[in-house]
């Protein structure tokens, strides 16, 4: 289809760009639902991604950390894991999202779903820093955000023991 779309181009169709084409085609990589079709069951990338969370969350899940206030071993064992995906956040009006898809697999997996945080669900400065301050101290496992909700000013490296990048960033500036 992205090949008829793209040689529809060349005959001068206006109605397509190469643009929309190409973000139809980062879509369709991540999840066929992205462009309104099926995967049939076909194994994916998010498939793949969630089988490396999951393991990694099993081999940190006793991980012990000291809180930096009191020096003292911190009540919460377990690291983190940040998640970056910009396509498929969460979207009422789609009725799913990437990130539900990853979470429910996540949890089928042995993951807490407690454990599994949205950044996006954090709607005040005051929510976001009271997530950013359970992410250090052990309370969020795994935690999903766009580059856009999670980029700079992020302070949750403390247990932080795999950074994902699902999606790659549309500039090449978020990279950094």
């Amino acid at each position: 289809e992205l090949r008829v779309r793209i040689d529809k181009l060349s005959r001068a169709d206006k109605s397509d760009n190469m643009l929309r084409i190409s973000s139809d085609s980062r879509k369709a990589a991540l999840d066929a639902r992205l462009v309104g079709l099926y995967d049939n069951g076909a194994e994916t990338k998010i498939d793949r991604a969630v089988e490396n969370i999951a393991r990694i969350y099993r081999q940190n899940a006793e991980n012990a950390y000291t809180d930096p206030e009191t020096g003292n071993v911190a009540s919460h064992q377990g690291a983190l894991q940040i998640v970056f995906l910009d396509l498929g956040t969460p979207n009422k009006e789609r009725g799913w999202s990437v990130y539900d898809k990853m979470r429910d697999q996540l949890v089928a997996m042995g993951v807490p779903g407690a454990e599994i945080v949205f950044v996006q669900d954090a709607k005040s400065s005051a929510k976001k820093a009271a997530l950013f301050k359970a992410a250090r101290d052990g309370q969020v496992s795994v935690l999903f955000g766009s580059t856009e909700t999670m980029g700079v000013g992020t302070n949750v490296q403390r247990r932080a023991i795999a950074l994902h990048d699902i999606d790659c960033p549309w500039r090449p500036s978020d990279l950094q």
